[in-house]
């Protein structure tokens, strides 16, 4: 209630009208940039747990407040958070389970197969061979299904990881790599190690025989680790086709031509989980460039050791 003056209600009703009008306005604009700042914050709180659901993480619940219709929508995100958890879990342990059960008929095969007389040396040795492309098969199989698991963040030396994953790619061919001065991050070791492993033997696949060249580019808000191959390389139409799980550019079915199409999947699901990105681009002069980007200060949060899945 706004009181005037009888003996100035003529002359200043007006401008004291005008000044009620615009404080109320004031007042109405405040609020509504309060509420609507609220509502923006609940919005993109659900836009990164999404996020997070999204590769495989287990976001906090978010609080069930708020309006009816935020209420609604966060009950039913809820929901599906858990759901999507629990359905990932029961893959892991569905996978776990199939390949227990299948590798008890292989060892007994390969049993079978080194008590077997006077059979053909050669025909014996191309079933020992299939069953060990099938074991292999199946260990690929649980890496893929484990590998949306994060594990703890730990501070390492990113430029001693590669010198020892350049040092044993070298066993089987060339790699030239030149170590320089410390470059020190928080990651999953694990995870890292396993994606530019990946990248590694993906590169001396179709790399032809030529050299491959690793490359690590540390700055202040992210590190770049370059695999480079002289391969045919990846037609840019396929490049986000080769990181679906069995998906395989060459013709041959043979696991020594093409492997088994879980390598970049696997790598791609890891570098996901951690909040990393794979690039594929042109190698100058010929090739194929893979790069892995972590960005610095982005890092999830650590688990506990219980709940660590080591791949």
């Amino acid at each position: 209630r706004v009181g005037f003056d009888r003996k100035r209600y003529a002359l200043k009703a007006p401008l004291a009208a005008v000044g009620v009008f615009l404080l109320g306005a004031l007042l109405t604009v405040l609020t509504a940039l309060f509420m609507v700042r609220q509502v923006s914050q609940r919005l993109n709180s659900l836009a990164r747990k999404a996020g997070d659901v999204g590769q495989g993480r287990t976001p906090e619940l978010l609080p069930e407040t708020g309006a009816r219709e935020l209420r609604e929508l966060t009950v039913a995100f809820n929901r599906m958070a858990e759901e999507v958890q629990s359905l990932l879990e029961n893959r892991t342990v569905l996978l776990a389970g199939v390949s227990h059960d299948l590798r008890t008929p292989i060892t007994r095969l390969r049993l079978a197969l080194s008590l077997l007389e006077d059979a053909d040396a050669t025909l014996v040795k191309r079933m020992d061979h299939d069953l060990n492309e099938m074991n292999q098969l199946i260990s690929d199989m649980l890496v893929f299904a484990r590998s949306l698991k994060v594990e703890a963040l730990h501070d390492c030396d990113l430029t001693q990881v590669l010198d020892d994953l350049a040092t044993q790619a070298a066993l089987l061919g060339s790699v030239e790599w030149q170590p320089g001065e410390p470059c020190r991050a928080a990651v999953g070791e694990a995870a890292l190690r396993r994606i530019v492993g990946n990248l590694l033997e993906n590169a001396r696949r179709y790399g032809q025989g030529a050299p491959i060249r690793l490359e690590l580019e540390c700055q202040a808000k992210q590190v770049r680790i370059a695999v480079l191959d002289r391969g045919p390389g990846i037609p840019p139409a396929q490049r986000e086709a080769v990181f679906r799980p069995f998906t395989r550019l060459e013709t041959s079915r043979s696991r020594e031509a093409g492997g088994s199409g879980l390598g970049l999947a696997i790598a791609r699901q890891l570098a996901d989980a951690y909040g990393w990105r794979i690039e594929l681009s042109d190698r100058d002069g010929g090739g194929l460039n893979a790069s892995l980007i972590i960005f610095r200060g982005t890092g999830k949060p650590s688990v506990p050791d219980s709940e660590r899945t080591h791949t």
